[in-house]
């Protein structure tokens, strides 16, 4: 868990959160004389901020904090220095707007967000 960027003086920068956080588990376990089965699972939490440094502007917006979790199984060949992995990120489909803006047009706005539900398969092999 960290601590967002605070100035000696003055206020926090505007679109950074004040805290933030990840964690990871990774399990790995054998399942041959050459294969290891690989698991990991990561969170990331991002608490929320401000589109805008002055709380009088009147675009300023707050943005919502967020929590986004990926995870990743595969199997690694030791001696080949080989793996397959399946992937999920961002597994429960969150909506995690990144940022926010409000524009002086009425009613328009830009937000970006985080990717949807993305799934996948990486394989690795070294040289």
């Amino acid at each position: 868990l960290s601590r967002g960027y605070r100035p000696t003086s003055g206020p926090f920068y505007y679109r950074r959160s004040h805290w933030s956080g990840s964690i990871g588990l990774e399990y790995t376990v054998p399942v041959s004389a050459t294969a290891n089965l690989f698991t990991r699972l990561d969170a990331n939490y991002v608490g929320s901020s401000y589109s805008e440094f002055r709380p009088t502007n009147v675009y300023r917006r707050k943005v919502d904090e967020y929590t986004l979790v990926n995870g990743r199984a595969g199997v690694e060949f030791e001696d080949v220095d080989f793996g397959v992995y399946v992937f999920v990120n961002n597994i429960f489909d969150k909506v995690a707007i990144n940022r926010e803006v409000q524009f002086s047009w009425p009613g328009t706005n830009f937000a970006s967000s985080s990717p949807p539900r993305t799934i996948g398969i990486n394989v690795r092999k070294g040289f």
